[in-house]
Formats: C-alpha cells, sequence, structure tokens
C-alpha cells in the first residue's frame, strides 16, 4: 500500500487562492472549505502510508479526492461552455500548468536518488514507472506491476501516481463528452454512466480487486459524482430550488453531518480485508459529496473545513502528495526495517517539501508566468522526462551500483530454477503439478508455497541418480499461497481453489505420502520480513475475516485449520510437516549492499544467519507448528537441523556464491547440495 499506496490529491483541483488576488477566468467562487476538505483527505493518506496501524483506512482519501476534481473541474467546463468561452486549448492548457510543474521536479527527484542509490532491477522498474506516469498511464503500470495492497507496493517509489493516471486519462475525454450532451439531458447521461461505472466497479471487485483499483472504468463514477454535483446546481432549476430551499431552512447542517458521519464510517469501518472499493467506496464519495452539497455556510465547513491550519494543508495538498511517498520509499529501500520516528521525519521533510514546491514552482508557473512559451516548455520538460525513464527501463541508463564489483549480487537475484532436473508438467483440476520420475502406482506429493516448489532441484537429482530407490514424486506449489484451508491471501484469487484441490489430490489413492510445507513466518509472523505494512493474510470464516499473525492467541483457529487437514491425511498415509528453513533479512543478497548513502558508492558486506536469533523470533511459532503435527499424527521435518550445523547459518558457500535468493528462499545449487531432510519423504519401503 500500501497499500494499500496512495491515494491522490485533487491534482487538478481548480482554483488555488491565486497571487496577487487575482482568479483564473474560469473559476468559480473560491470555497475554502473544499481545500479543507483536501486537506483532510491528504492527511489520512500520508497517516495510512507512514503509520497504517493508526490510520488503516486512509487510502479512502482517494475517493474523497476524486469527487472533489469531478466537481470542481467539471464545473470549470459548464461555466465556460455557459458563457461560450470554452475551448480545448484553454482546457489543456490550464490542466499543463497546474499539473506538470510540481509533477516534473518529483520524477527528476526520484530519477536522481534513485540512479545514486538503486540497484539495477529496481531502477529498471522505477524507470518503466516515471514513463508511464510522465504519459500519465502510471495506473496501468502499477497494474501490471503490483498490486496496490501487496508487500511489494511499499517498494514502489510512484505507486501513488495510479490516481493522477485515472483523473487526467478521465479528462482526456470529459470536455468532449459534456460539451456534446444537451444541457437539459446533462443529468439522465450522468446519472446512467454513474450507474454503469459504478455497477462494472461492484461486479469485478470480487473477480479482479487489483483491476478495479486501478483501471478507469470502475472508478469514473466517482469523478461523476462530482460532476453531477455540479451540473444541477448550474444547470438544473429544480435541483437549484432544492439547494437554495436546503440552505434557507439551514437543513445544510444536517448534510454536513452526514458527509461527516459518512467519511468518519469509512475511516472506522473499512481495512484492508474489504473488497475496495466495491460497495465500500460509496462511503467516502456519499460523504465527500454531502460536504460539497452543504455548501461553505454549513457550521461545520465554515468552522472545521474552513479553519486556516487546514486550508492550508489544502493548499500544499497536490505537492505534499506527490513528494511524502517516494520519501518513505526511499526510507524503506536504504534501511530495510524503517523506525516510526525515521517515517515521521520523512513525513515532517514532505511538508518542507511540498511547501516550497507549492511556493516556488506551482504558483509562479500557474499564476506568475503567461508566456505563450510556458505550456510547450512544460510539455516538452515531462516528454523528456518519461524518455529518460524509457531508457532506465531499458537498461540504456543504468544506476551508479551497476558499476561496482557486485556481481555475485545480480547473480543470485534471479537464480530460480526449480524444476530444471528431468520434471514434467501435469494438471490437477485448477493446479498446474509438476511431476518427476517415472509413472508409478504411488507418488509423494510435495504441496505448499513456493518453500516447498524450492525443493524441486533436491527432489528431480535424486530421483534421477537413484530411481530404484526413491519414488516419483508430484510437486503441487502456488507462490505466497498458505496450505492451510480457509487463510488467504487477499489478492491471491486462485488461493482457496488450488488449497482445495491440492488436498483432494493429496487424499486420492496414487498418493503414498504427503509433505507439506511453506513459510510458515510469513504468515504467523509477517513481521520478521515485512518493511512496513502488516501481513495481508487472513483467516476467513464463512465471510468474517481477520488478519493472522498479529496475536498468537487468536491465530489458534488457523492452527485448528491446520491441524484438521494434517490429521485428515495421517489417518491414511505418512504424512509430514516441513518446518520453516533458516531465513531472515540478512541473507537478501540485497541486503548484502551497502548502498554507499554517505559514501562513493555501493559495496558488500554480509552478515551470517544465526541459530540462536531465528529461534528468538519464530521460535514460538515453530513450537506451535510443531504441537500440531504432533496431535494430528504427522510427523515433522526440521531443516534447521541440517542447515544450521552450529550456530551460525551460512549465507555464503565456500566457493563464494551467494546461498540464497532473496530473504526465504535458497538458491537451486544450495538446496540440492545440502536439502537432505527432505531424503526420508522419498525412499521406496
Amino acid at each position: 500500500m500500501q497499500g494499500p499506496a496512495p491515494a491522490d490529491i485533487d491534482h487538478i483541483a481548480s482554483y488555488d487562492k491565486p497571487l496577487n488576488g487575482t482568479r483564473p477566468p474560469t473559476s468559480g467562487p473560491y470555497r475554502a472549505d473544499i481545500d479543507g476538505l483536501r486537506g483532510i483527505a491528504v492527511l489520512a493518506v500520508v497517516a495510512f502510508h507512514a503509520f497504517p496501524e493508526l490510520c488503516p483506512a486512509g487510502f479512502v482519501g482517494v475517493d474523497v479526492f476524486f469527487v472533489i476534481s469531478g466537481y470542481l473541474i467539471s464545473g470549470i467546463i459548464l461555466a465556460d461552455i455557459a458563457s461560450n468561452r470554452f475551448t480545448y486549448r484553454s482546457f489543456y492548457s490550464r490542466r499543463i500548468r497546474r499539473i506538470f510543474p510540481s509533477l516534473a521536479v518529483v520524477l527528476v527527484a526520484c530519477l536522481s536518488l534513485g540512479w545514486l542509490y538503486l540497484l539495477p532491477d529496481e531502477f529498471r522498474s522505477l524507470g518503466e514507472q516515471t514513463a508511464g506516469s510522465a504519459a500519465f498511464l502510471g495506473n496501468f503500470v502499477s497494474w501490471r506491476q503490483t498490486g496496490y495492497f501487496d508487500q511489494s507496493s511499499d517498494l514502489n517509489l510512484l505507486l501513488h501516481l495510479w490516481s493522477l493516471g485515472v483523473e487526467e486519462q478521465f479528462y482526456l475525454i470529459w470536455p468532449l463528452l459534456l460539451a456534446g450532451f444537451v444541457a437539459r439531458r446533462w443529468i439522465s447521461a450522468l446519472t446512467g454512466l454513474i450507474a454503469l461505472s459504478l455497477a462494472l466497479n461492484v461486479i469485478l471487485v470480487s473477480r479482479s480487486p487489483d483491476a478495479t483499483f486501478y483501471l478507469p472504468a470502475s472508478r469514473l463514477w466517482e469523478l461523476l459524482i462530482g460532476a453531477f454535483l455540479a451540473a444541477a446546481e448550474r444547470e438544473h432549476s429544480h435541483f437549484a430550488v432544492m439547494k437554495r430551499r436546503l440552505l434557507r431552512l439551514e437543513t445544510s447542517q444536517w448534510c454536513a453531518l452526514l458527509g461527516v458521519l459518512a467519511l468518519a464510517a469509512s475511516l472506522i469501518f473499512i481495512d484492508e480485508t474489504r473488497r475496495f472499493p466495491g460497495w465500500w467506496a460509496l462511503l467516502p464519495t456519499i460523504g465527500a459529496a454531502a460536504l460539497i452539497l452543504a455548501g461553505p455556510t454549513a457550521w461545520l465547513n465554515r468552522h472545521v473545513l474552513s479553519s486556516a491550519p487546514v486550508v492550508l494543508i489544502g493548499l500544499i495538498s497536490y505537492p505534499l502528495y506527490l513528494w511524502h511517498w517516494p520519501l518513505l520509499v526511499f526510507d524503506r529501500i536504504l534501511t530495510a526495517s524503517p523506525s516510526r520516528n525515521s517515517q515521521a521525519v520523512l513525513v515532517a521533510l514532505s511538508f518542507i517539501l511540498a511547501t516550497l514546491t507549492y511556493c516556488l514552482v506551482e504558483r509562479p508557473i500557474r499564476f506568475g508566468l503567461r508566456r505563450a512559451f510556458v505550456v510547450p516548455v512544460l510539455s516538452f520538460a515531462l516528454a523528456l522526462i518519461g524518455g529518460s525513464g524509457w531508457l532506465a527501463a531499458t537498461g540504456r541508463i543504468k544506476p551508479r551500483a551497476a558499476y561496482g564489483s557486485l556481481e555475485r549480487v545480480w547473480e543470485a537475484l534471479p537464480d530460480w530454477r526449480p524444476f530444471a532436473n528431468g520434471f514434467r508438467q501435469s494438471r490437477f483440476k485448477s493446479i498446474d503439478l509438476q511431476t518427476a520420475g517415472a509413472d508409478d502406482t504411488s507418488y509423494t506429493l510435495f504441496f505448499g508455497d513456493s518453500d516447498v516448489v524450492q525443493f524441486g532441484p533436491r527432489i528431480g537429482r535424486l530421483i534421477l541418480d537413484a530411481p530404484a530407490l526413491h519414488k516419483a514424486a508430484i510437486v503441487a506449489g502456488m507462490g505466497g499461497c498458505p496450505p492451510i484451508p480457509k487463510v488467504l491471501e487477499r489478492h491471491h484469487t486462485g488461493c482457496a481453489s488450488f488449497v482445495a484441490d491440492a488436498f483432494e489430490l493429496a487424499q486420492s489413492r496414487q498418493i503414498d505420502t504427503v509433505v507439506v510445507a511453506a513459510c510458515w513466518v510469513c504468515y504467523f509472523r509477517p513481521d520478521v520480513f515485512t518493511r512496513s505494512r502488516v501481513s495481508q493474510y487472513y483467516y476467513d470464516d464463512g465471510g468474517t475475516q481477520r488478519f493472522v499473525g498479529r496475536d498468537m492467541r487468536a491465530d489458534e483457529s488457523a492452527f485448528a485449520s491446520l491441524r484438521s487437514m494434517l490429521a485428515a491425511l495421517a489417518a491414511q498415509k505418512p504424512t509430514y510437516l516441513v518446518l520453516s528453513p533458516p531465513s531472515g533479512l540478512s541473507a537478501d543478497p540485497r541486503q548484502m549492499i551497502d548502498r554507499g548513502v554517505f559514501a562513493g558508492g555501493p559495496s558488500f558486506r554480509a552478515t551470517a544467519l544465526t541459530r540462536s536469533s531465528m529461534l528468538t523470533e519464530y521460535g514460538a511459532v515453530r513450537d506451535r507448528l510443531t504441537q500440531v503435527a504432533r496431535d494430528a499424527g504427522a510427523r515433522v521435518i526440521d531443516p534447521l537441523d541440517v542447515m544450521c550445523p552450529d550456530e551460525s547459518c551460512p549465507v555464503i558457500a565456500d566457493d563464494g556464491r551467494l546461498i540464497y535468493k532473496d530473504a526465504i528462499h535458497f538458491r537451486p545449487f544450495w538446496i540440492e547440495q545440502r536439502a537432505s531432510f527432505i531424503d526420508e519423504t522419498l525412499r521406496k519401503q
């Protein structure tokens, strides 16, 4: 997230207080309460990104910004159309003046810092994000690279620009549509478009949550709600009369109260476990719409949203949004485990940078420079930045780290060939299988996540070298999917069916032995590996979801589900539970690079894992899993005894090669040589 990460400030917001008291000719009456609403929304977003445990629903700020943006920009377009002065050239020129200056500054800063401190693959990813963001296609790039609420999203430097892409894609076509509507049909047309986009959102959110989150078709209804308000109050006589009566009867106070309650409910009841946007997105959008509708005279709007501190935050909301996320992500990349204090310092720094950017870049260019060359120069500058990003994405521009002597790190990172030794593909129902050995009447089934997949080199080598001594093997593994019924990753749509089908296969007659393995610590102690957010894994009991890993007592239902599955298998055939192999951040090749923040360049350093530290960190999980397996009648295999023969667990082989490809997974050569703990599961009787 970031999460879930990032939501958008009304990038587009039309009418900040301009310099010298002047105002663009097309803007409507200035409403300080709308700037204040932006301020509240951006504070929620920043809090979610920096301290997600304190504001787990802060990402709903994006929905508030979408409504504000739709209201403001549609109002400007409608006012221009009504006065016969609307031109596409003027509209897009204002958009460029509004959006491009601050965006260009932040993109240049990110590319520059990325060149200094990122690794080659990270820099290529940043280049792709930069090129996409400069072309306002960041939402498509983020959709392709990662999910908003994925752990990997915490390291996506420009993830927050997805919403800028959605808005600009909307405004690419919206003026054309709005100008083409017949005035008396605006309301009906907008109503139909809102209903269509909302229906698409609700239908797709359970089937393809990431696409629903990022793609414009399922997000347009939020912008259109704001547009509906603008169109109705300007052009629809019945609506205008209703609003006048609303204000005269002072029922606007109730409207504002409804808005605040809806926003409060969204912050209380929405978190990363909800299917979002979906129906839940109605809470923040209705809240924002109600506050806008209440008008500037409502008490809450006049005294809270229009207060000077909140309005000031709203005025710098766009550059604040642009700056805060990259600063937080750089901290996570460089320190691996950022402290709350460091995140707080960076939030304060983002406020400083946002204020400077607003005062020195955004306002002067937007309101001060009226020369004809400004728009072409801004367009050329952003195109140049996007082109630089493309060169970085294609490897034509390399970061500083690419020129250091870190070859063994680059060699280790992509080394993932688990099924190179004589495996063949097959399929059972919804799952893809890998099979080694001749067709046989009995197999050993290895069932789990990527931890079981990584055993492939050892399995294949044993069967190839001594087929008479070892049974054939089937590997059923799905990365990131815990082999525990009802324990799911929210965005891993195939996990539930995978576990159900693999369990059915494990019970079949052709399976003689079952081996269940997983990165248990990833599910029950996610804080060992995560850099900022809590785990995205949940125990789902008939629609009631809760986090796994926060409190061992709260995980008893997950352990009970695992015990039940193991007991059902152990009653029929030999069943093994493999505990987590040694793992930790210091095993990750990336963490063996000193990025040279205060030095001339990156250098290599490595620290071995220690047996005692791992037992301290997740010994309770190991003990609990051991007890679960024994209660179920399953046998326990402990890789720690083999992989850590003494206190030290090596991370570098005798020949200098790194043993791990990341913090969790071993490289194939080491598994093939050392994973003897699984040998007994393959031996023929």
